[in-house]
């Protein structure tokens, strides 16, 4: 009889412990891709300062910080395989998982399209050089508040969901913003030769990309933290 009521207390602690888990290696991801984005962020100002050498390190770093992250996401993601089962919220975190490996990718996608610009010694205009940088600040400033947010999900979720709601807000800016940039390599298609603005258009694209892949992870752990209000 004893064994009969102990054992539900003891297999919820023992997922309330898996869930703890999971939730640190998250933000362990989380905050491996701030140094891969940090390193994108630079370089993104080498390009635009004609510093092609230190890009081309740059780059290299990033592909360093992505190959690490891969293998943390493969550990994370045999954990949460091997403890899931009974986890309430384990598809959510799958969800999760998945999408920050995208976000590595993306970045290393961005840093690719620099790297190809600055071989082909492009010159690009500064209106578009200052928007694409503020973009990258809010990517920048979204990953910060998804670290800070994802620590409070197990501790304070009313905090934890305002956290999400910023990272939330700030896509809807970013997609005003491509959008804007966009319209700006129009009026710049008669000033930047036809293979700089196909570079350009990419390097937006995966930008874009790696904000929505932000947006899901907050959107995802959002719901877990209203579950837990």
């Amino acid at each position: 009889m004893a064994e009969e009521i102990i054992r539900p207390e003891s297999e919820y602690l023992k997922l309330t412990m898996a869930e703890g888990n999971v939730v640190e290696r998250l933000r362990a991801m989380l905050a491996k891709l701030v140094d891969e984005f940090e390193e994108l962020y630079q370089a993104s100002h080498d390009l635009f300062q004609n510093r092609f050498e230190a890009l081309k390190t740059r780059f290299e770093r990033i592909r360093k910080h992505k190959k690490e992250f891969e293998d943390l996401y493969r550990h994370s993601m045999f954990y949460l395989i091997r403890v899931g089962i009974g986890l309430q919220h384990r598809d959510t975190y799958t969800r999760a998982y998945l999408e920050l490996l995208r976000f590595a990718e993306d970045i290393e996608a961005v840093a690719l399209r620099l790297v190809e610009l600055a071989e082909l010694n492009a010159k690009i205009d500064d209106s578009f050089v200052l928007g694409f940088q503020r973009f990258l600040e809010y990517i920048k400033e979204s990953l910060s508040v998804l670290i800070d947010s994802t620590q409070l999900l197990t501790i304070n979720a009313n905090k934890a969901v305002e956290g999400f709601d910023k990272v939330i807000r700030n896509e809807d800016l970013c997609d005003d913003m491509y959008k804007d940039l966009l319209f700006a390599l129009v009026h710049l298609s008669d000033k930047l030769k036809p293979i700089y603005i196909v570079s350009l258009r990419e390097l937006l694209s995966f930008a874009e990309a790696s904000m929505n892949s932000l947006l899901r992870v907050a959107e995802d752990l959002k719901w877990i933290a209203l579950h837990r209000t």
